[in-house]
């Protein structure tokens, strides 16, 4: 989902989409960090997902960040683009190149300090 705008209306679409993903049965754990639509007081969160928010100032926390400067550093970063429909194809091809790669996703967001075993 390429969205112009983040905001709570986006959020919660997004929620929505990842919500049709999850097994019955099961939840899924959704790590936000202190984004001003992530503290909004109108989340629609699916009942298969719990959100749990990051102390303030941890970045290093969440993985997710790792994936973002990833993809900033080889798949969009410095460029400039023509326009808008530019920036969603190359968001759209660099999303989908990583996805397609889970082995990729899971060395650059792992932390090796925070992997709980069983």
């Amino acid at each position: 989902m390429v969205l112009p705008t983040v905001n709570i209306e986006a959020m919660n679409q997004n929620l929505q989409a990842i919500g049709t993903y999850v097994s019955e049965g099961v939840f899924a754990l959704m790590i936000i960090d202190g984004a001003g639509w992530h503290r909004s007081r109108r989340p629609a969160i699916p009942d298969n997902i719990v959100l749990l928010q990051l102390r303030p100032y941890a970045p290093e926390l969440e993985s997710v960040e790792t994936i973002w400067a990833y993809s900033r550093a080889n798949k969009f970063g410095h460029q400039v683009w023509k326009n808008y429909e530019a920036i969603v194809v190359v968001c759209c091809t660099a999303w989908t190149a990583l996805i397609s790669d889970p082995e990729r996703i899971h060395s650059i967001g792992t932390r090796h300090w925070a992997e709980v075993s069983i």
